[in-house]
């Protein structure tokens, strides 16, 4: 619901718009009057069955409350809550008029959805986010006298990770979702899928048969790559093992023994595509065509032994990556469920897998996870919503029974709008997307809807034009995202935050439909930004200290979301280009430490009295990447010097020998290689330093690449050292990162 102060403000504008749009039917003399102004309501005037439900209970008191909020009058026709026969399902609902009442056919979520549709429909109310809510104000809400209405979902499972309705379950229960929900209590009609406890919804492997529970003393359990064992959380078990299936077996009956309210568990594969390459896999690869073939043979006798103790119970496990494509022989059991991720396909056109087909063919039960933002940055613009009724058809035409489409855990470019699209079309992918479209934009912006459609018309009219692919991790902007469009949408949105400046929640809203052109600007302009000097003529350099007050905006609107994930990285750089004010200074030498670096989320920054500033970052040896990077388009230089670079680095020993770090300096995405010697007979690789940790001392020590020239697409990068069974891991407690140095050197020390 609103706010106080925004309930107060109910716009107009907003009310009047979505009454058009939704309210089908008006009070004419044949209509059942549920309610009218200066009627006086009736006692009891909702009747439910013996023994309701808690939800029907609160359909009863949804009814009555937004009755009143509408017509100031409570209901003066009778209401009949009745249970559902079995061809509804918990979900479906009818809605039919006899003998002067209004009769709501549904049972545990049922009612409560027909609930929401006659007041959606009917009294034109709207719900778009857990903060804003449209409820019109009338003189009578009526029904037609010749209603009959049934309506059931596409998808059985409807679910979202977007905050929105995850984490608010009055919202997920309004637009009918009935998964994956914090808090989904009986109240909004409970559940109707839960994963079991202990295990999540996916990748669950590493929770079912630990590497470091079992490795030790049963190697053979987990994958076998290039002849040799591995073990960790970035490896998979050895399906044809069935030692492994004994143990997996035993872990899902408990899970399901000590959790008897699920119904769905998941056997699934680790984040990782290391798959087992032993002979015994291999051969029923060869039988399968595909890896798939393998993972089936298994899931289907996990579930073999399921059935015996929890037959309701369905085994959900998932075609991803190397395990997407269907095998040729294998067919899922009857209680298994594969869930196909779509994580790799493009995003610009409608969803066209072959391998959807195949699996809705074969699958008594069938997941499709779908992704619906851009994980490499929340607020690029992602122009997907005309395409999602066209996927949702798709989807429901090639069998799938349960829908997941993956958005984020905090707000992002339209993120309410996605939700709400989403959540309606999962329920029925026939419906108007524009009608749609427009009764959101008419409520969430109120009085602003008429400028940020405008940004939003424009926006989906250049993606529709120009045709450029994405896919949900885009590392950059759309070419057609130019500085003058940005210019542009930032004038719409002056107008928009003008129109609801009385207004709180609107205004918000609009604030953070404007972070998109902000941040598109502050990523493209941090790339060149300079921020580091060792230059003798600084002053040819451009400052952009005019972007200060985006980026503070920025920050504000995101608030507490600065953490988020990818976003820290986005953040940081914007802070180092327009927050701090580099050093002009002209310079032949300069050192920099923590602040500078386009650090992973992943690296620690910990104190340290040693180190520059008292901070550095610590790189614990859990992967072969070098995460932390200094890109050289934010240093100026001189073009016509050579420079030092050089490295500050200490080792926390383990225990045993091993790769300590690792250190690159070269162009971006270029080969790496390891010494002088190829680095001259080779223009374009990378310089590469690394060290065991029988070769470092136990303090700081500084580290050199060879003297060169300087570009702007150069990279200093590092990580620690590789992790590897028999090689590095447990040879670092971490390493540490201190500084950067750039030195100007003379002819002399080059030819040196």
């Amino acid at each position: 619901m609103l706010s106080k102060v925004s309930s107060r403000i109910s716009c107009a504008a907003a009310v009047a718009t979505l009454c058009a749009i939704g309210c089908t039917a008006q009070s004419f003399a044949d209509d059942l009057v549920l309610a009218k102004k200066g009627v006086a309501p009736l006692r009891n005037a909702v009747l439910l069955p013996n023994n309701p439900t808690e939800s029907q209970r609160f359909a009863a008191e949804e009814l009555a409350s937004y009755a009143k909020r509408i017509t100031g009058a409570g209901l003066s026709a009778r209401v009949v809550i009745e249970n559902p026969d079995a061809a509804l399902g918990e979900d479906g609902f009818r809605l039919y008029v006899a003998k002067s009442k209004l009769h709501i056919v549904g049972g545990k979520r049922g009612a409560l959805y027909g609930v929401y549709e006659v007041l959606e429909r009917f009294g034109g109310c709207g719900w778009f986010s857990s903060k804003v809510e449209v409820v019109p104000k009338k003189r009578v809400l009526s029904v037609p006298a010749d209603l009959d209405v049934t309506e059931k979902p596409a998808f059985p499972l409807r679910s979202t990770s977007w905050s929105v309705i995850m984490r608010h379950p009055q919202m997920a229960a309004r637009l009918r979702i009935n998964g994956l929900v914090v808090g989904m209590t009986e109240k909004f009609g409970g559940l109707g899928y839960r994963f079991a406890k202990g295990a999540g919804i996916c990748h669950t492997f590493n929770q079912q048969i630990p590497s470091d529970v079992w490795f030790k003393s049963h190697p053979e359990y987990f994958c076998e790559r290039n002849g040799k064992r591995r073990s960790g959380r970035d490896v998979q078990p050895c399906l044809s093992n069935p030692d492994v299936l004994r143990i997996v077996v035993s872990n899902v009956l408990e899970s399901i023994k000590k959790d008897p309210g699920a119904n769905i568990v998941g056997v699934s594969q680790n984040d990782n595509c290391n798959f087992c390459q032993c002979e015994k896999c291999e051969a029923v690869l060869k039988e399968e065509g595909a890896q798939s073939g393998l993972m089936l043979r298994f899931v289907n006798a996990v579930a073999e032994e399921v059935e015996k103790v929890r037959p309701d119970v369905i085994v959900q496990t998932l075609a991803y990556q190397y395990s997407k494509k269907s095998p040729k022989k294998t067919r899922p059991r009857h209680n298994v469920m594969p869930c196909l991720c779509l994580i790799g396909n493009k995003r610009h056109v409608p969803i066209a897998d072959t391998e959807l087909a195949k699996w809705g063919a074969m699958s008594s039960h069938l997941m499709v996870w779908d992704y619906s933002t851009n994980y490499s940055n929340y607020w690029y613009p992602m122009p997907i919503e005309d395409l999602l009724a066209v996927n949702m058809r798709t989807f429901r035409d090639d069998h799938v029974t349960l829908m997941f489409p993956e958005g984020c855990g905090v707000r992002a470019e339209f993120s309410e709008l996605k939700a709400y699209l989403l959540a309606k079309l999962m329920w029925n992918p026939d419906l108007d997307v524009k009608a749609l479209v427009d009764r959101f934009f008419a409520g969430f912006y109120g009085a602003a809807a008429p400028f940020v459609r405008e940004y939003y018309d424009r926006t989906r009219k250049l993606a529709a034009e120009t045709k450029e692919s994405f896919w949900v991790f885009s590392e950059e902007p759309p070419r057609w995202y130019t500085p003058e469009l940005s210019a542009w949408a930032r004038g719409r949105f002056r107008l928009a935050a003008e129109a609801v400046s009385g207004d709180p929640v609107r205004l918000d809203n609009v604030r953070h439909a404007e972070l998109t052109p902000i941040v598109v600007e502050l990523v493209r302009n941090a790339k060149v930004a300079k921020n580091i000097f060792v230059t003798r003529t600084p002053e040819r350099f451009p400052s952009f200290g005019a972007l200060a007050s985006d980026y503070r905006q920025a920050c504000s609107t995101l608030g507490s979301e600065q953490t988020v994930r990818r976003n820290a990285r986005h953040l940081l750089g914007w802070r180092r280009a327009f927050a701090e004010t580099p050093d002009r200074t002209p310079r032949d030498e300069t050192e920099f430490g923590v602040s500078v670096f386009g650090a992973s989320p992943r690296i620690d920054v910990v104190d340290d009295a040693d180190g520059l500033g008292g901070r550095v970052l610590c790189h614990k040896p859990t992967s072969t990447s070098m995460e932390t990077k200094l890109y050289f388009s934010n240093v100026a230089f001189d073009d016509d010097a050579e420079y030092e670079i050089a490295f500050r680095c200490k080792t926390l020993r383990d225990k045993g020998d091993g790769e300590a770090f690792q250190a690159a300096l070269g162009p971006m995405d270029s080969k790496v290689v390891a010494g002088k010697a190829e680095v001259d007979s080779q223009p374009g690789v990378s310089e590469l330093i690394t060290r065991r940790v029988s070769e470092v001392s136990d303090g700081w020590e500084w580290y050199k690449f060879r003297p060169r020239k300087l570009t702007e697409d150069l990279v200093f990068a590092f990580g620690s050292g590789s992790w590897k069974r028999g090689g590095g891991i447990g040879a670092t407690k971490g390493v540490l990162l201190d500084r950067v140095r750039f030195r100007r050197v003379s002819k002399k020390e080059v030819v040196q």
